[in-house]
């Protein structure tokens, strides 16, 4: 006879696929290389089908049905969002390291999303997919995925009506951000400080060219020298990251 089929587990791995959908279709570092929706929509099946095995069953077709599946979207929503707010504030420092040196207008084209990225924050959001999985921050993320929704920052913040967590979460997310450039800023900054005055005291020279070519030589310097220092804060990011998805 034909194995039969448990329609509490497909109810409950249903609802599971609803909170895992949202982060591999739309969060980093899943979303920075380019993948066919089948390998994702097979992972998040898959994915879901385990998680389900050690979660309560549930009837597709009842109504509470409709309420899991709705606090595990939201639930997912919330770790997809806490990943994106975490990649923008790098790709934002980039951005304004970028227009700093001079690099404004060489634009990369992301093949995943079709659009234009900073340079260097291009740089910083592959370096801190390299960190994410280095640090295995994909299992700490698939525990908070696994974990009952109820208990995710999301689903408690909606029910509460507070964002004080999400501005909180804001503040230190682009906090390290910053201090993953902070070194590039600064001397570029200076170097900025000193060809004012350079343009003071010699009009005739041509600084806008000796600007690209000197921040352009001290951005590869202090980017490379730095490397110890923007190490710590993309790994501080990526934990900032998984706590608020709820790790």
């Amino acid at each position: 006879m034909p194995p039969e089929f448990d329609l509490g587990w497909a109810g409950a791995a249903l609802s599971a696929s609803m909170r895992l959908a949202p982060v591999f279709a739309f969060a980093p570092p899943f979303t920075l290389l380019r993948m066919p929706a089948r390998v994702r929509l097979l992972m998040v099946l898959v994915l879901a089908g385990c998680i389900a095995a050690g979660q309560p069953p549930v009837d597709p077709a009842s109504g509470a049905f409709v309420l899991r599946a709705a606090s595990d979207l939201l639930a997912g929503l919330g770790a997809a969002l806490a990943l994106q707010l975490a990649f923008a504030a790098l790709g934002f420092v980039g951005r304004l390291i970028d227009v700093q040196a001079g690099h404004g207008l060489a634009m990369l084209i992301d093949p995943t999303t079709r659009a234009q990225s900073p340079l260097m924050g291009t740089l910083f959001g592959l370096a801190a997919g390299i960190a994410f999985f280095e640090m295995d921050a994909h299992h700490a993320l698939l525990r908070v995925l696994a974990a009952p929704a109820a208990e995710s920052p999301a689903v408690l913040m909606v029910a509460g009506g507070d964002l004080q967590p999400l501005l909180g979460y804001l503040g230190l997310v682009f906090s390290s951000a910053f201090g993953a450039g902070a070194t590039v800023l600064v001397v570029l900054f200076v170097i900025d400080l000193s060809i004012a005055f350079v343009s003071r005291s010699l009009p005739q020279m041509n600084v806008l060219m000796l600007g690209l070519q000197v921040k352009a030589l001290a951005l590869l310097v202090v980017a490379a020298a730095s490397t110890l220092l923007i190490g710590p804060a993309l790994v501080a990011v990526v934990r900032q990251a998984i706590a608020f998805a709820g790790g």
